[in-house]
């Protein structure tokens, strides 16, 4: 895993000493994502420099090193990823081969190159599996392309910008944001859409970025910059094109129909098993992260099935108890499960201490504004298992999205069928009771309790119900000031097409959710750690497989992720399966009254706000007190809020 980063500069005279130093800076500012070395490759005539950073994991002599030259020369490529089948794409090389194919080593970007040489761009793409961003240097066409893995586990930005004295703009891309802001003269400007896009989810929504003029690239995409039109482009003429769609893919997948869930069952676990097994290839140790929920354990038991020495395990765990931090605590299970499967287990303690002592270094580690307060335990986590000496880890992510583990694809079927005739006045005041009604009462927490009356309130309609639970937006044109207000009406998320309601959500989480919210979290953790993070879930054929299920498959008996616990327990006693979903939570919303209290107070105190001029002081005010008198929890807004002053006061500091 590695950081990339470039220039491609179109202002007459610009030495290729000073590209050198620029896109050096830019790649020293990523130096966490590949800290083991590093390079650069320069075309002073056509002011093209590219860099990289290695984390090195594959091939770990210089055979490896990057930027990597094609054999014929013709192509220039900086690599951030792995293709997990590149050993098996050697030998399908060596047989479409004219006979003068041959190896410098045993790295997969030189068997990427060679796949896209033989085979061109496009075709090679559909054969890749793996997690990746990398820009190719095409000589002979003068052309870049910009590629995004599918699923988008790997990150990368571009767009135009002005910087060092330039009299013209110059096309930049790279692996973080970070990388563009080591640039002389570099200036930053908040995109409205962005900021809203973060006020309302907690994350900003790919192709979007923080800054204006600067984009992500979609997951699934690519785009081609050519030399004779990149003078005339500009950021909005760009038009990536899309080589992976999971909508059409998806939608055009026959169900299965099987007449013995065993049959369907050995199927999907032994997609996993391949899956987790290439997963494995690397030339460092690696490890699993384990919550004792069902994702990872179940990754944590195919790889010990595939496995014949113990493998390190990782989990969190909250000795403050005081704070509300015992409902949380997933270590225990952790340990039981880790103990049957006889892995190295590895237990972090978690206490508030630790978090605040992290919080002042979030904004740089997601150098964009980032408000899933899972961040926190999946840095720490990333971080003990590098000092543990690992270098490559295995996560659970993306099983909830293709296998339906989120509450809502069980719940919004059922809420939307139930009250979707009620008219507004009794919907408005069942939701209402809700709200009043003591939580002991009906055993769910408070954010429960409102996720649940907002879902009952907006009942009518499906992508009504989703937005009320993926998005606060009911108060931004409150909370947010008005010259700070996107003018074009606000993006609201339409349900793709699908099968059934359930999985019709679970293909907007795909679309959304995973890879900038997810996906983000745990590339910027592992990152800022020098971590590789795998997630054999989101092998597209483990995925192409998954939406070829039955619903019945993946939710059944009011149970979500069905077919995985009917796996998991192949592996483990049903005692130690657990049904209820927990993940690297953080119980922020006690901490706030508590140890946080200070640091919140001083980021969102009045004289702040009306000073940065970007929100409204009187509502922030008022998220504040009423969460600390525990007259409501408004932990996930407050979050939300801290995170965007957090990262503000950094970008100040910056300018100083």
């Amino acid at each position: 895993m590695c950081g990339i980063a470039g220039i491609w500069d179109f202002n007459n005279g610009t030495s290729g000493d000073l590209l050198a130093k620029e896109v050096n800076d830019m790649a020293k500012n990523i130096k966490a994502r590949g800290p083991d070395s590093s390079g650069c490759w320069i075309d002073e005539k056509v002011g093209i420099a590219l860099s990289h950073r290695r984390l090195a994991i594959q091939d770990l002599s210089k055979n490896g090193h990057q930027p990597f030259l094609s054999q014929s020369g013709r192509y220039v490529i900086v690599f951030n990823g792995e293709i997990y089948n590149h050993r098996l794409l050697r030998k399908d090389l060596s047989k479409s081969s004219t006979g003068n194919l041959f190896w410098r080593g045993n790295s997969d970007t030189e068997t990427l190159l060679a796949c896209i040489e033989t085979w061109g761009l496009n075709s090679a793409l559909d054969k890749f599996a793996g997690m990746f961003s990398f820009a190719l240097w095409d000589r002979k066409k003068r052309s870049i392309y910009l590629v995004r893995d599918r699923f988008g586990e790997k990150p990368l930005y571009y767009g135009f910008k002005k910087f060092n004295n330039r009299s013209k703009k110059s096309f930049l891309f790279a692996s973080d944001l970070s990388a563009f802001r080591a640039l002389k003269g570099y200036q930053i400007k908040i995109n409205p859409s962005a900021f809203e896009s973060f006020m309302n989810q907690g994350f900003i929504s790919a192709p979007l970025s923080i800054e204006d003029d600067i984009n992500q690239l979609r997951p699934g995409h690519y785009l081609e910059i050519n030399y004779e039109n990149i003078e005339r482009l500009e950021l909005k003429s760009i038009n990536p094109i899309m080589w992976w769609d999971p909508l059409k893919i998806s939608q055009n997948s026959s169900k299965l129909n099987p007449s013995d869930d065993d049959i369907v069952i050995s199927e999907v676990n032994n997609s996993l098993l391949r899956s987790v097994e290439e997963k494995k290839i690397s030339d460092v140790p690696i490890g699993v992260f384990l919550s004792s929920g069902i994702d990872s354990s179940l990754i944590c038991s195919l790889l010990m099935h595939s496995s014949k020495e113990p493998i390190n395990s990782f989990t969190i765990s909250f000795p403050d108890n005081n704070q509300g931090e015992l409902g949380f605590d997933e270590g225990p299970a952790a340990k039981l499960i880790a103990s049957y499967l006889g892995t190295n287990h590895n237990e972090v303690s978690l206490s508030s201490s630790d978090l605040i002592k992290l919080i002042p270094s979030l904004s740089s580690i997601y150098t964009e504004p980032f408000a899933d307060s899972s961040q926190i335990p999946t840095y720490l986590i990333c971080r003990e298992a590098f000092k543990n000496g690992l270098k490559v880890v295995l996560s659970g992510d993306g099983a909830d999205e293709l296998f339906g583990g989120y509450n809502r694809h069980y719940l919004i079927p059922k809420i939307h069928k139930i009250f979707k005739d009620f008219p507004y006045p009794v919907r408005s005041l069942i939701s209402s009771l809700l709200i009043n009604l003591p939580n002991k009462n009906i055993g769910l927490s408070q954010q429960k309790m409102q996720k649940l009356s907002k879902s009952i309130l907006h009942a009518e309609n499906l992508e009504s119900i989703y937005n009320s639970l993926t998005c606060e937006s009911s108060d931004k044109p409150y909370l947010i000031k008005e010259e700070f207000l996107n003018p074009s009406q606000e993006k609201k998320e339409t349900l793709p097409s699908a099968t059934s309601i359930a999985e019709r959500i679970m293909l907007a989480d795909v679309q959304n959710y995973l890879h900038s919210d997810i996906l983000v979290k745990t590339d910027r953790a592992s990152m800022a750690t020098g971590l590789e993070v795998r997630a054999p879930f989101l092998d597209h054929r483990v995925a192409e497989l998954a939406w070829k299920l039955p619903l019945s498959m993946k939710i059944r008996n009011r149970k979500t992720k069905w077919i995985l616990k009917k796996i998991l327990s192949n592996y483990l006693p049903n005692s130690l399966i657990k049904n209820d979903k927990k993940g690297f939570a953080i119980p922020i919303n006690n901490w706030l009254r508590g140890p946080l209290k200070d640091w919140a107070c001083d980021l969102l105190a009045e004289s702040t706000i009306k000073r940065q001029g970007y929100l409204n002081s009187e509502i922030v005010s008022n998220y504040l007190t009423t969460h600390l008198s525990c007259k409501k929890d408004n932990s996930s807004r407050l979050w939300t809020l801290l995170m965007w002053q957090s990262w503000l006061a950094d970008m100040e500091l910056l300018k100083k």
